[in-house]
């Protein structure tokens, strides 16, 4: 009796392991992820053109002066919006 015991057990765990290996098979790899690499890769070479046409930006503050006066006007912000997210004292 323990023989077939053991040799039903054992067939139910061999079916359990082919059963496994079988769902772990790995998808076999379609074109579509190439395809949209090829897309992504045109896209990239399009905006890379692109980008080297663009002029530089003519914005810059050219004197210390200039610049000192922008950094100052941020801090200030800067400033008085922390002064409006400090909560309120409890009187």
């Amino acid at each position: 009796m323990r023989r077939r015991l053991a040799w039903l057990f054992g067939a139910i765990g061999l079916a359990g392991l082919v059963a496994y290996l079988r769902s772990r098979r790995q998808p076999e790899p379609s074109d579509l992820p190439e395809a949209g690499a090829d897309e992504l890769r045109r896209t990239l070479e399009e905006t890379r053109a692109t980008a080297d046409q663009l002029e530089e930006p003519s914005a810059a503050p050219e004197d210390a002066t200039e610049l000192e006066a922008r950094r100052n006007d941020v801090h200030e912000r800067a400033r008085s919006a922390l002064d409006e997210m400090e909560p309120p004292s409890p009187d």
